[in-house]
């Protein structure tokens, strides 16, 4: 794939990463962008589809990322913030509560959920481990309902039936059970 980039790059006319993860994503409907796009880093490049983007990097390849994701991708800066580039085509999640199927992608900086019908969140670092080891969005705190928000000397992420708190000497899951919350256990 590199080699096809290269010689795009030298004015050949071999078929890009892009363009190979455009042709094996359907989804993503007709292509909006002439050729490809450099990203502002000068190291990848994109171009826009239809229905989303594809996102090329040398370290992480080629990977499609739906319109759904992609609005919460811009709110955090996309390539050049925290989430880095994409990592893996987005999964489509079941939602055992029956809202319907949820999304979920993975980028260098933490994955993106989206659950059907809401806002797309952002998990990662120690919450988002900590959220993984409750059994992530199938576990007893559900979906994320939040991206992680200041608190104090920390910061903490709601999710639906629950918040995860994390301060430098700690992290602490709640579950929500009335009055007072009930701290849950830590994972073995």
């Amino acid at each position: 794939m590199f080699a096809a980039h290269v010689a795009s790059f030298a004015g050949g006319t071999g078929q890009t990463a892009i363009d190979a993860r455009a042709a094996a994503s359907p989804w993503l409907g007709a292509r909006r962008t002439d050729g490809e796009l450099p990203t502002p880093d000068g190291v990848g490049r994109f171009a826009e589809f239809e229905h989303g983007y594809v996102y090329w990097h040398p370290a992480t390849d080629a990977h499609a990322i739906p319109t759904t994701v992609m609005a919460k991708y811009v709110e955090l800066g996309r390539e050049t913030g925290p989430l880095g580039y994409p990592t893996a085509e987005h999964t489509e999640l079941p939602d055992p509560r029956g809202s319907g199927p949820g999304l979920a992608q993975a980028f260098q900086g933490g994955t993106v959920y989206r659950r059907a019908a809401q806002p797309a969140y952002w998990v990662h670092g120690a919450i988002g481990a900590r959220w993984a080891a409750t059994g992530s969005e199938n576990g007893e705190l559900g979906w994320p309902a939040s991206d992680e928000t200041a608190h104090d000397d920390g910061m903490y992420q709601a999710f639906e039936f629950g918040r995860i708190y994390w301060v430098p000497e700690q992290i602490v899951a709640l579950r929500n059970s009335g009055e007072p919350d009930t701290p849950m256990p830590r994972p073995a």
